[in-house]
C-alpha cells in the first residue's frame, strides 16, 4: 500500500517541480528530455490520472499483489469455497480475521491484514469493481487523500473490532468487501444525490456477500453499512 501511494506521490512531485521551473529555457529543455523517455512519459500520464484517487489506487494495487500470492497457493473445491478461492487454512495463514486467534493468541495484525484479503476470485472481482465504479469517485469528491485514508482506516478497524467483540461469530471472515461497502455507504450519506437505485444496489450486493458467500461475515457487512449514517451523526454532533 505504501509502495503504490509512494510511487504516485514521487511521480507527481517530479512533475510539479518540472512545471514550476522559473527558467523558461531550462524548463523547455527538461520537458524535451523528460518527454523523450517514453516509459517515464507513460508513468507521468498514469500518475496524473491516478492523482485524484491515489489512496484507492494504492489499495487496489496492494489488494491485487496480495491476491496473486494467495491464489498461487491453489484453489479449494467450490463446495468448500463458492467464491473460487483457497481453503480456510490458507486464508488463515494470510491473515484472515479469526476472533479466537486475535483475542486469545493476540494476533493483532489480523485486524489490518484481513482488509487486504479477498476470499476468492468472485469477491476480488466485486471488490475491484466497487473500487473503480464507486470508491474512487468518493475519494475524488472529498479532495483530500489524508481524510479519505483516515476514513478508510477507521472503517477497516471498526468492522474488524466489532467482529471480534460479537460472541456468536466464531468463524473467520475477510474484510475487503466490507471495507468498500462501508466506504460506499459513507459516500451515499455524505454526498447524497437522491439516487435510490444506488441504495438498492448496495443493499442487494451486501446481502449477496453476507448470505451466499462464506468467509464474508454478515456482522462485518452490517457494521460497514451502518458506518455511513453513524459518520453523519458524528459529524453533525461535532459541528454543533
Amino acid at each position: 500500500l505504501v509502495l503504490g501511494v509512494g510511487l504516485i506521490y514521487l511521480l507527481q512531485r517530479h512533475r510539479r517541480q518540472l512545471d514550476s521551473s522559473s527558467d523558461g529555457l531550462l524548463q523547455e529543455a527538461q520537458s524535451e528530455r523528460y518527454l523523450s523517455d517514453g516509459f517515464r512519459q507513460r508513468l507521468s500520464s498514469l500518475a496524473c490520472f491516478l492523482e485524484p484517487f491515489c489512496i484507492t489506487a494504492g489499495y487496489a494495487l496492494s489488494l491485487t499483489v496480495y491476491f496473486c500470492f494467495l491464489i498461487s497457493e491453489g484453489l479449494a473445491h467450490p463446495l468448500n469455497n463458492p467464491t473460487i478461492g483457497p481453503n480456510a487454512v490458507v486464508l488463515s495463514s494470510y491473515g484472515i480475521n479469526y476472533p479466537s486467534l486475535i483475542v486469545k493468541h493476540h494476533q493483532w495484525y489480523r485486524l489490518f491484514s484481513s482488509s487486504l484479503l479477498c476470499s476468492g476470485i468472485l469477491t476480488y472481482a466485486m471488490t475491484m469493481a466497487n473500487l473503480w465504479f464507486r470508491v474512487r469517485h468518493f475519494e475524488k469528491r472529498l479532495q483530500s487523500p489524508e481524510r479519505f485514508a483516515c476514513l478508510a482506516l477507521a472503517i477497516s478497524l471498526c468492522v474488524n473490532v466489532v467482529y471480534c467483540l460479537v460472541p456468536w461469530t466464531g468463524g473467520a471472515s475477510c474484510a475487503s468487501e466490507a471495507l468498500v461497502v462501508g466506504l460506499y455507504s459513507c459516500y451515499l450519506c455524505l454526498c447524497w444525490e437522491g439516487s435510490w437505485s444506488s441504495v438498492v444496489w448496495l443493499l442487494a450486493e451486501s446481502l449477496l456477500v453476507a448470505v451466499v458467500f462464506p468467509l464474508n461475515s454478515w456482522v462485518m457487512t452490517l457494521t460497514a453499512l451502518l458506518m455511513g449514517p453513524l459518520i453523519i451523526v458524528l459529524s453533525r454532533i461535532s459541528s454543533s
